[in-house]
């Protein structure tokens, strides 16, 4: 397969880290992951790709009674050229409020 782009993606949260290591490889594209914008920065230019937005695209449905997923699309753009990875954020009841739990495959 050939690479498409190769993209630079730092967060600290590790679940959006993994989730961008294993998705993106999919669309042929070459993924580098940061734990934070200082290990990122140390990484040339020219494979910089930058997550331009994250929109949710539907309403938030329950997978469990204490777990709901919540439908975005991630808009990536690098050179006058824009992509969108479609995934669903996982949210879980923690101390009776509903909170972010990680990021998951849009099945």
């Amino acid at each position: 397969m050939n690479v498409k782009k190769r993209i630079l993606f730092a967060d600290d949260e590790r679940s959006l880290q993994e989730f961008m290591r294993s998705e993106l490889p999919r669309f042929g594209h070459k993924v580098t992951v940061c734990p934070d914008g200082k290990s990122a920065g140390q990484i040339a230019p020219q494979v910089l790709q930058l997550i331009q937005a994250t929109k949710q695209t539907g309403p938030p449905h329950l997978s469990l009674d204490t777990q709901a997923l919540a439908p975005v699309e991630f808009t990536l753009s690098a050179q006058g050229q824009t992509q969108s990875v479609a995934a669903d954020v996982v949210l879980a009841v923690t101390n009776g409020a509903w909170c972010m739990d990680g990021i998951s495959q849009r099945q």
